[in-house]
């Protein structure tokens, strides 16, 4: 059953009274749905209460998990945030992280609200020269993330060998497989994955990194000091560096600022000090990623993804994007795919 913002606000007012006894007198207020992308549903609310005599207010932020696989990935987000805020890397505190006792039917965190801008949205309405600024601050906090020990994680077992140049390739590639096998209407796209196998021993991991998997301006909260802070972090994980860049410099170009695929890579190599190799495999991997996601969510439903179901009416809206990475597809592995230009001609 579907939730009226009016239901989730009510519901969300009698957990705090049913769990949280001490913040006595409690009331939400500036209940307000912010959701914005494929994924959580995601809502900003004032909470104002008593507590040992003094009264409170608290901003925050209230995500809900939908589709297959949201016990895992709200664990994922918020094991992932608990962790980077406590060594004092840019992002929410998070404070509810509840599956068992959902009063949704699906987990859901509760965490800070973090007030500015999103970054994006200031990139493109600045000057020149503050947008480039913005892009090097964007890129250092990115360089910063993946100079993390990986290990502050605390993964109590990787689904591969740590130790082998080829484990992390060959567990994605391998989840790849899988999705293949699991749902038939991406199995178009079986020539690609040949040209990724066909490669991948040109790719060895020179190191593990904490990875964001879906870094980008929209994820980047700009605050008044002009500092950022780093959101959305359900798909975090550990792997290597160049599939999050490779992601985020798909992300960045394919809306419409082709320009900023060699503005983030030139600017993260700045900083980080080193010439990348081999980021067009990855770029690959990243397009064909992305139309995974598009595809199942078509043929199967978003929800097959932990995806909102309004996400499917998202995609069919986005056929200029779509044909941006097929056409990003076809220049850098030569490789066309009747089936994929018949499926964006009838969007």
């Amino acid at each position: 059953m579907l939730l009226t913002d009016y239901d989730t606000q009510s519901k969300l007012l009698d957990y705090y009274k049913n769990t949280e006894p001490s913040k006595q007198n409690i009331e939400i207020h500036n209940f307000t749905k912010i959701t914005s992308g494929w994924e959580n549903e995601v809502y900003s609310y004032d909470a104002e209460y008593n507590e040992n005599s003094h009264q409170k207010h608290e901003e925050l932020i209230l995500r809900i998990y939908p589709g297959d696989h949201a016990e895992g990935k709200s664990t994922k987000e918020f094991n992932a945030i608990k962790k980077l805020h406590e060594i004092g890397f840019p992002v929410p505190q998070v404070y509810v992280l509840e599956h068992d006792n959902s009063i949704f039917g699906k987990p859901f965190v509760i965490m800070e609200r973090i007030n500015g801008q999103i970054l994006w949205e200031v990139i493109d309405n600045s000057a020149e020269e503050r947008k480039m600024e913005l892009a090097r601050q964007f890129c250092r906090i990115f360089v910063n993330l993946h100079s993390l020990d990986w290990r502050l994680f605390d993964y109590a077992q990787l689904p591969y060998d740590a130790q082998d140049p080829y484990g992390f390739i060959n567990y994605i590639l391998s989840k790849a497989k899988g999705y293949t096998d699991e749902f038939p209407e991406i199995s178009i796209l079986q020539p690609v994955l040949d040209w990724l196998m066909d490669r991948r021993m040109n790719v060895p991991c020179d190191k593990l990194s904490i990875i964001h998997w879906d870094y980008h301006p929209a994820n980047l909260i700009l605050k008044e000091d002009d500092t950022a802070s780093v959101i959305d972090w359900c798909n975090a994980d550990i792997g290597d560096f160049r599939s999050d860049l490779a992601w985020t410099m798909l992300l960045v170009s394919s809306y419409g600022n082709p320009e900023g695929r060699d503005i983030v890579l030139n600017e993260y190599e700045k900083i980080a000090g080193f010439k990348i190799k081999q980021i067009e495999y990855y770029e690959v991997f990243a397009i064909v990623r992305r139309l995974f996601s598009i595809l199942i969510s078509l043929s199967s439903g978003a929800d097959k993804l932990g995806m909102r179901p309004e996400a499917v009416e998202m995609i069919k809206q986005s056929g200029k994007h779509i044909m941006t990475l097929y056409e990003l597809l076809r220049a850098k592995t030569g490789i066309s795919i009747p089936e994929m230009e018949k499926l964006i001609a009838n969007l």
